[in-house]
């Protein structure tokens, strides 16, 4: 499903792609497929990668720099720890 073109969806795509995202089931695969997408190359996640990778996670390609996703990767990296614990 993230292997798609928004700007040429057809209207039969996008209603499946919005299907998809209402699934919690689908919606957290999707989600997990795209913050990998988002992790870093190579070497270790460090706090400036995670945050770089929650703004992009909120903001898309084109709008992880504005203020809502900046704003966003701030109330993540300050709630890591609680995140961590919620995924043990």
């Amino acid at each position: 499903m993230l292997d798609y073109d928004a700007k040429n969806l057809s209207p039969l795509k996008k209603n499946q792609i919005i299907s998809s995202l209402m699934d919690p089931v689908q919606n957290i695969f999707m989600a997990a497929k795209y913050l990998r997408m988002l992790s870093p190359a190579a070497g270790p996640w460090t706090k400036e990668t995670a945050f770089k990778a929650a703004a992009k996670y909120n903001g898309g390609p084109g709008g992880w720099k504005n203020s809502r996703s900046q704003g966003y990767a701030r109330r993540v990296i300050s709630n890591q720890k609680m995140l961590e614990e919620l995924l043990r």
